[in-house]
């Protein structure tokens, strides 16, 4: 049964939208405002979008913050709820086919069938359709993956696509968590429509998370790996796998020197549209 561990005391939240900004501003911006109480990020074609408690939003701490970063950045501010955070037409997907084995698609989309694994997502929901390049290419990786009778964890599980797709590979135990009580609302909404009952969702950060695990599965934004790979690395179980995503071309080099320090070995990359992943093994 899916099972949600904690729930959501927060009501509101605030977005701010920063149009037009490019993948690397995107990160400088993510890791500047990771350090203040923003719960979540999205990096989409049209710009970046944050979201912070409304009850700990504070514009004159937002402007002051982003002087940090030495250039003009504009913003957009707008309350958003639940029930409103809605990706409009624009950001829409086709289903589409994964490595000839794993097709995604919409709710109401038409499944031509050939597909090992067929996944649907609802691309209404905020935290993305999990069409973005660093989730594909962990769908990707996935694919050449033993997941039968093993153990998982999504970190920063967002819409729930990889935890989904790793019970219809034939994992055993399942735990997907987040820091924002939303996209656990999401990840159930897609567990759902997957007709998955084996995830467990927990809300709570990767410094809280505890256990040990076959496979780890974490796409997430650079500077949460800068911050707590050690919390990610401590998930991983002896001789286990480390799924790393969300990491740009340009900090590949870095992340490799990060996961060495921990005791991992590379085994295999992927690399689409400026973003890698990169897949360990615990030494």
């Amino acid at each position: 049964m899916v099972s949600l561990l904690k729930k959501s005391e927060i009501m509101t939240a605030t977005e701010v939208f920063f149009p037009g900004v490019s993948d690397e501003e995107s990160e400088m911006i993510t890791a500047l405002l990771s350090q203040l109480p923003y719960d979540s990020f999205w990096n989409e074609e049209r710009g970046l979008r944050a979201y912070i408690n409304t009850e700990k939003f504070q514009r004159g701490e937002l402007e002051n913050t982003l002087q940090l970063l030495g250039f003009a950045v504009p913003f957009e501010v707008q309350n958003a709820s639940p029930g409103e955070w809605g990706i409009s037409s624009e950001d829409t997907f086709d289903s589409l086919l994964i490595g000839g084995k794993i097709w995604l698609g919409k709710p109401g989309d038409h499944y031509p069938g050939g597909a090992d694994y067929a996944l649907r997502v609802d691309p209404q929901l905020a935290f993305g359709s999990g069409a973005h390049p660093s989730t594909l290419l962990c769908v990707e990786m996935m694919i050449g993956l033993d997941f039968k009778m093993k153990s998982v964890v999504d970190a920063g599980t967002g819409t729930a696509v990889l935890a989904a797709l790793a019970s219809l590979m034939g994992a055993d135990k399942i735990v997907a968590f987040d820091n924002n009580p939303w996209a656990l609302d999401v990840a159930k909404n897609t567990l759902e429509i997957n007709s998955v009952q084996n995830v467990e969702l927990i809300l709570c950060g990767v410094e809280e998370m505890e256990g040990a695990f076959d496979i780890v599965l974490a796409n997430l934004n650079y500077s949460v790996f800068e911050h707590f790979f050690n919390n990610v690395a401590r998930l991983v179980a002896p001789n286990g796998l480390l799924l790393l995503s969300g990491v740009m071309l340009k900090d590949e080099a870095n992340m490799l020197e990060m996961a060495h320090r921990n005791g991992f070995k590379i085994i295999n990359r992927l690399d689409r549209d400026g973003w890698c992943a990169l897949l360990l093994e615990m030494n």
